[in-house]
């Protein structure tokens, strides 16, 4: 039996170390390696501290929700439910710890107990739904049935179910397109994408229309991205324009050269530089390098003078662009300077973590036609069995080949 001290030790660890996997994960880029150490530490934490049988004390915070469960899982605890249900309730934040800890390791009767965990607390529905869909666990049918009659009157559900579905070869494009128009926009979205999964053109068309009209642009001009259609490229740069902090990464992820001169206008203006640089990495996959910030003053001489900080160098973009046009394709899509296609988008997951692995793993997913899923909170030792298959090999200078 291991000695008290460092048993505690090992808690303390898993704890932190689960409050830094969440930081990492809401981060716009982490870098997957980093990721992947932390993850696996954080595993070897948990299974000690299971095997001891502990923590035996009731956990309270968020953190030692998840190594609770994360332990009855690994000790594959059958009474674990109903003890994980009362902790849930506690906040979002508790029921986002024990489906994480599901994730790493799920009690041996969740699927007996599916059912009754989504009746007895509903913000565990959803939850459930995409940690399914997540492991690549099927709900059984008594249990989609009954989970459909709940969605009548829950959106959250709804739209899970809607997710669920969309990468299951089984579902038809009807089943989305008769959401289409609902009130609930999380089941728009997640009906639309589901049909965009299939080509449908009804929902190309809900995408192009919504982006326009509704003030939740950012996920529908999302979805407009990733589509990648030229034909979209005037809408996005509108979007670019009018809101550049949400617009120009939009941009960047629709991954068409035209996008380029808007993206050298708007390193040059304080108010943009910060997104455009954003955008330019995410378009080309190359960090600009930093001059220091100016202002001009406004006197007869137009001097300029330093106001603090740093900004992109606008002039070195311009450098690299002149160099790279001519290598870039007019028809082709990139994204961190590769062609957009599943071996290098594989790749490019397996490098990242953060908000760019959601929308990498979601175009893998978009191109493949629904063939290619990996959910992003999955442990980055999972991802990589999922997507090594796709992985483009590299050459000797690093670049794909």
């Amino acid at each position: 039996m291991m000695r008290l001290p460092y048993l505690k030790g090992h808690q303390r660890s898993a704890e932190g170390l689960y409050k830094q996997r969440l930081m990492f994960l809401g981060q716009p880029f982490t870098e997957a390696t980093l990721l992947d150490s932390i993850e696996s530490r954080l595993r070897r934490d948990v299974t000690a501290v299971a095997k001891a049988g502990y923590p035996k004390d009731a956990p309270n915070k968020p953190a030692e929700v998840f190594v609770a469960c994360a332990c009855a899982g690994f000790r594959q605890d059958a009474d674990a439910c109903g003890p994980a249900v009362d902790l849930a309730k506690c906040s979002p934040a508790h029921t986002r710890a024990v489906l994480d800890a599901w994730m790493l390791c799920s009690p041996p009767n969740l699927d007996d107990e599916f059912l009754g965990l989504a009746r007895a607390y509903a913000p565990l529905g959803p939850g459930l739904v995409e940690l399914y869909q997540a492991t690549g666990r099927t709900i059984a049918n008594d249990s989609i049935e009954a989970l459909e009659s709940l969605a009548t009157e829950d959106a959250a559900l709804r739209a899970a179910l809607l997710h669920y579905a969309a990468v299951r070869t089984d579902a038809p494009v009807e089943h989305f397109a008769s959401f289409y128009d609902s009130q609930d926009e999380r089941i728009q979205l997640s009906a639309v994408w589901g049909a965009l999964l299939r080509h449908d053109i009804d929902a190309k068309q809900i995408v192009r229309n919504k982006a326009q009209q509704t003030e939740n642009v950012t996920q529908w001009g999302r979805l407009l991205a990733l589509l990648g259609e030229v034909e979209d490229l005037p809408l996005l740069q509108r979007l670019a324009e009018v809101e550049p902090k949400q617009g120009l990464p939009l941009l960047a992820l629709h991954g068409r050269r035209e996008s380029v001169p808007l993206l050298l206008h708007a390193l040059t203006s304080a108010e943009t530089a910060e997104s455009a640089a954003s955008a330019w990495y995410r378009l080309f996959g190359i960090n600009l390098p930093q001059k220091p910030r100016f202002a001009v003053v406004d006197n007869a001489g137009k001097e300029e003078v330093p106001v603090g900080g740093e900004t992109a160098d606008a002039s070195a973009a311009e450098m690299q662009w002149e160099q790279m046009r001519e290598q870039w394709p007019d028809d082709e899509r990139r994204l961190y300077g590769c062609s957009v296609n599943a071996p290098n988008l594989a790749s490019l997951a397996l490098q990242r973590a953060g908000e760019q692995a959601v929308d990498l793993l979601d175009l893998l997913l978009f191109i493949s036609g629904g063939q290619v899923y990996c959910h992003p909170r999955l442990f980055i030792e999972i991802r990589q069995s999922q997507l090594s298959a796709y992985e483009k090999p590299r050459s000797e200078d690093g670049k794909h080949a």
